[in-house]
């Protein structure tokens, strides 16, 4: 994407529509602190009470035809391991 002439908005998702709560399962689960986690305690509302959230990845994909992704797991696990690894760095 660097090296295209696309601007503005540019979702970056898979395309495939993940409830936020099993988002947060799934990170709650590599964190070994599903524990830590209580859905209902604070009301939902507007977007945040939408049982699903999808993004239109169609802009993406038009730049990145033919480029390897990786699947929600993998990201995930990218994602937490650079968490940990910042976090650790700064104690």
């Amino acid at each position: 994407m660097l090296d295209s002439d696309l601007t503005g908005v540019i979702n970056l998702a898979s395309g495939t529509p993940r409830s936020l709560r099993s988002v947060i399962e799934h990170l709650a689960d590599r964190l070994d602190a599903r524990h830590l986690v209580r859905f209902g305690a604070i009301a939902a509302t507007g977007v945040d009470a939408e049982p699903i959230i999808a993004a239109d990845i169609g802009r993406l994909r038009t730049v990145t035809a033919g480029v390897q992704s990786i699947g929600f797991d993998e990201g995930a696990a990218r994602s937490v391991a650079w968490w940990i690894d910042r976090l650790a760095a700064k104690a």
